[in-house]
């Protein structure tokens, strides 16, 4: 059997006569995206726990060490904070990078006070938090490159059932084997389109 002959080998499934490769890439695609599907989410909820955990200890620190007006972090809350972040790998570059923002001064009664010189907004950004843990431009690239690999493999299920029409004696063979084959041709796009599809709503 040659390799043309295998690439011509089909399966029927649902009504759908579509070559073996054609069945293969759509499997593939479905399942490779479910398996992402997965690992981002059990990336997500293990990232909110984290943040979640941290966010109920800080809010927990900010009832405890109440700053009045024109006041600083006293010492103890600053101590208690840098617990915080020092206690979340994850947190600690853009904890360094803020750490780095805040200046320390002593007020009248010789106790030392922390003030930070920019807000937390810019050190703990979905940039210096999220982005270091997971590839964000794979993940919004995905959807892109299921539908063009599945386009890819429809167009070659295409050309190989191309293969059979030929034009001889001012007629037109092979037709009869390309036509009634062709919406299965097409399964591979289906599968890449649905799992896109699935993965841009979620």
């Amino acid at each position: 059997m040659t390799f043309i002959d295998l690439l011509k080998a089909k399966w029927t499934f649902f009504g759908l006569d579509a070559p073996k490769f054609a069945w293969s890439a759509a499997v593939v695609l479905v399942v490779c995206t479910f398996l992402l599907l997965v690992r981002l989410l059990r990336l997500v909820v293990r990232e909110s726990r984290i943040y979640r955990n941290a966010t109920k200890r800080l809010q927990a620190l900010k009832n405890e060490y109440t700053v009045g007006p024109r006041q600083g972090l006293s010492g103890q809350a600053y101590d208690a904070i840098v617990q915080v972040f020092e206690a979340i790998p994850s947190l600690k570059p853009a904890w360094h990078n803020f750490k780095s923002q805040i200046l320390g001064r002593r007020n009248n009664a010789g106790e030392e006070q922390f003030w930070a010189s920019e807000s937390a907004e810019a050190a703990f950004g979905d940039a210096t938090v999220i982005g270091p843990r997971f590839n964000r431009n794979f993940y919004a690239a995905l959807p892109g490159i299921l539908t063009g690999t599945g386009l890819l493999f429809t167009f070659f299920a295409i050309l190989v059932s191309l293969l059979e029409v030929k034009f001889e004696a001012n007629r037109v063979t092979g037709l009869e084997l390309l036509i009634p084959g062709l919406s299965g041709k097409f399964v591979s796009s289906i599968a890449a389109l649905s799992a896109a599809t699935i993965f841009l709503l979620i």
